[in-house]
Protein backbone atom coordinates (compact mmCIF):
# COMPACT_ATOMS: atom_id res chain seq x y z
CA UNK A 1 0.00 0.00 0.00
CA UNK A 2 2.79 2.42 0.88
CA UNK A 3 4.53 1.67 -2.43
CA UNK A 4 1.39 2.63 -4.34
CA UNK A 5 1.16 5.91 -2.44
CA UNK A 6 4.80 6.68 -3.23
CA UNK A 7 4.34 5.81 -6.92
CA UNK A 8 1.27 8.07 -7.17
CA UNK A 9 3.13 10.89 -5.41
CA UNK A 10 6.10 10.64 -7.77
CA UNK A 11 3.86 10.50 -10.85
CA UNK A 12 1.93 13.55 -9.67
CA UNK A 13 5.16 15.43 -8.93
CA UNK A 14 6.47 14.69 -12.43
CA UNK A 15 3.23 15.93 -13.98
CA UNK A 16 3.40 19.14 -11.94
CA UNK A 17 7.00 19.69 -13.08
CA UNK A 18 5.91 19.16 -16.72
CA UNK A 19 3.03 21.58 -16.24
CA UNK A 20 5.32 24.31 -14.88
CA UNK A 21 7.98 23.72 -17.56
CA UNK A 22 5.50 23.83 -20.44
CA UNK A 23 3.78 26.90 -19.00
CA UNK A 24 7.02 28.83 -18.60
CA UNK A 25 8.54 27.66 -21.89
CA UNK A 26 5.60 28.27 -24.22
CA UNK A 27 3.48 30.83 -22.41
CA UNK A 28 0.53 29.28 -24.26
CA UNK A 29 -2.38 27.91 -22.27
CA UNK A 30 -3.76 26.02 -25.27
CA UNK A 31 -0.39 24.29 -25.86
CA UNK A 32 -0.26 23.47 -22.17
CA UNK A 33 -3.74 21.95 -22.30
CA UNK A 34 -2.86 19.78 -25.30
CA UNK A 35 0.51 18.67 -23.90
CA UNK A 36 -0.98 17.66 -20.57
CA UNK A 37 -3.97 15.94 -22.17
CA UNK A 38 -6.50 17.99 -20.22
CA UNK A 39 -10.09 17.79 -21.42
CA UNK A 40 -10.55 21.55 -21.29
CA UNK A 41 -8.67 24.76 -20.71
CA UNK A 42 -10.49 25.12 -17.39
CA UNK A 43 -8.74 21.97 -16.12
CA UNK A 44 -5.31 23.36 -17.02
CA UNK A 45 -6.11 26.68 -15.40
CA UNK A 46 -7.31 24.93 -12.26
CA UNK A 47 -3.95 23.16 -11.94
CA UNK A 48 -2.04 26.38 -12.55
CA UNK A 49 -4.10 28.31 -10.03
CA UNK A 50 -3.52 25.54 -7.49
CA UNK A 51 0.21 25.98 -8.04
CA UNK A 52 -0.17 29.75 -7.61
CA UNK A 53 1.41 30.63 -10.95
CA UNK A 54 1.91 34.37 -10.59
CA UNK A 55 1.35 35.26 -14.26
CA UNK A 56 -2.16 33.78 -14.25
CA UNK A 57 -4.84 36.43 -14.01
CA UNK A 58 -8.58 36.25 -13.49
CA UNK A 59 -9.11 37.27 -17.11
CA UNK A 60 -7.37 34.03 -18.16
CA UNK A 61 -10.16 32.01 -16.61
CA UNK A 62 -12.90 30.92 -18.99
CA UNK A 63 -16.41 32.19 -18.38
CA UNK A 64 -18.65 29.42 -17.08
Amino acid sequence: MLNLIIINFVANTINIMRLIFISQRTGSLSKLQKAMGHSSLAVSLTYLRGLEVSELEESDMPMV
